[in-house]
């Protein structure tokens, strides 16, 4: 069967527009359907005054779409959906219609991303309210440098981006609530490493209201009363309140793909409101449909998103023989300090190998935190990170991950004192220890070894 393209790539993300680009230096030829970025999209009531600020990004995503044509990427504007005909999923003619073209492809690739789930909060649709896509720190800049910033907000959820923009705004002298439903923020990562995350919201003036949920919202008076219902016990370090009055609303909860649109039933792949259904290949349940990015579920990661576009993209254009493997893949969080991570959680760890696993951790008060967890034999499961150079360290972590380094290979890193990368290799030195001390048969070896050497 004849097609036009080698790859249709469905969605203009950073891991969609990565996974074109990346495909046309390959001479393969591609074609990118660009959808509307909530980014860019109208500011939501109220907030008509970031209209020079969105025109200028526009202006930026037309750059973007200039420098793909000229990679050779076929941009098309606009909304599709797949069709196909015939009864064989797998070798009928499989097709994207977008407005008034059909595009046929040897394969696809859906990288349309996310965004956070519709909000059943009562009076909602009726006071403005913002969403962690409509927001980022460059409009916060923005707002700030024209002192049009709203003074007191609201932030509902512990999505890491709305943990960011929280510190952002109280950094700009801002009031703000942080509504968490769960008893902690970020729930699925190291409670010690979050713990210092915590720490400094609150010390910089970050009020996060645990076990709490928003019940209503309403407009009065230009202000937005916001009624909780709060299940924190009496004697929670988290604050706890009744209502309050803030005079903006964020939204940074859990999010969902955007793929409902896509006809995806019509050609037999399987979904679920959060994410699609994927082999270790990064195969849909249509073998010829393949998926990256936080449309799969979890957090908005650009490196794991990318890294998930170049596994992806060699199935789709060659052969479907490579699997992901997510141990290798940093994650990081922007805060100050941030909040690093690569491999596996503790409780991945320990679910896996139980016992065996072995922890350490070492803290400092001007370098910040480090946790390894490994396995007896050397093998560098995790690493957690917090401190101001933690982004960039974490990605030598994951480097040793990789490369599959042993422990010692950390312990032995020569670097400079009171630095976060000393942190890292007294940690690893810490795990050696330990292990040492857990081998009595190994130490009274050592120590008869040298006995006997002392009489030489």
């Amino acid at each position: 069967m004849s097609v036009d393209y080698d790859l249709v790539v469905i969605g203009n993300t950073s891991a969609g527009r990565y996974a074109a680009e990346t495909a046309a230096h390959l001479q393969a030829r591609v074609a990118l359907v660009e959808q509307v970025s909530n980014a860019t999209a109208d500011p939501p009531m109220g907030m008509e005054v970031l209209w020079p600020w969105i025109l200028s990004q526009r202006v930026a995503q037309q750059d973007i779409r200039s420098s793909l044509e000229i990679a050779g990427v076929d941009v098309v504007a606009g909304a599709g959906q797949f069709c196909r005909r015939g009864r064989s999923a797998s070798r009928s003619p499989l097709t994207f219609g977008v407005e008034n073209r059909v595009l046929t492809a040897r394969t696809y690739l859906i990288a349309t991303g996310s965004r956070p789930m519709q909000s059943e909060i009562s009076g909602l649709s009726q006071v403005p309210y913002w969403t962690a896509d409509q927001l980022s720190t460059a409009k916060l800049a923005y707002h700030h440098d024209h002192q049009t910033l709203p003074r007191r907000w609201a932030i509902l959820g512990s999505d890491p981006t709305g943990i960011e923009l929280a510190q952002t705004l109280v950094q700009y002298g801002c009031e703000v609530y942080l509504v968490v439903g769960g008893v902690r923020i970020l729930p699925s990562e190291d409670l010690t490493a979050v713990g210092w995350v915590q720490a400094q919201l609150e010390a910089e003036g970050v009020q996060i209201l645990a076990q709490t949920r928003i019940q209503q919202v309403q407009a009065v008076a230009g202000e937005i009363k916001v009624s909780l219902n709060s299940q924190a016990p009496p004697d929670t370090t988290l604050g706890t309140a009744s209502s309050l009055t803030v005079d903006a609303l964020l939204l940074a909860m859990e999010r969902q793909p955007n793929i409902e649109s896509l006809g995806l039933e019509a050609v037999g792949v399987r979904w679920q409101q959060h994410g699609l259904r994927l082999n270790a290949k990064l195969q849909t349940t249509h073998p010829r449909i393949y998926a990256c990015g936080d449309g799969m579920g979890g957090y908005q990661s650009e490196p794991v998103a990318h890294y998930e576009a170049s596994i992806a993209l060699r199935n789709a254009l060659f052969w479907p023989l490579f699997t992901a493997d997510y141990q290798g893949i940093p994650w990081t969080i922007r805060t100050h300090p941030p909040l690093a991570r690569v491999g596996l959680s503790e409780a991945q760890a320990r679910s896996r190998w139980g016992s065996e696993v072995r922890i350490t951790q070492q803290s400092g008060s001007n370098t910040g935190f480090c946790k390894l967890i490994a396995h007896p034999r050397g093998e560098i499961l995790g690493v957690y990170l917090v401190g101001a150079t933690a982004a960039e360290l974490i990605t030598t972590v994951a480097m040793a991950i990789q490369q599959r380094l042993k422990v010692g290979a950390i312990a032995h890193l020569m670097a400079p004192p009171e630095t976060l990368a000393a942190l890292l290799s007294q940690t690893a030195r810490e795990w050696q220890q330990q292990q040492l001390q857990q081998q009595p048969w190994l130490q009274d070896g050592l120590a008869g070894f040298f006995a006997l050497r002392r009489t030489w």
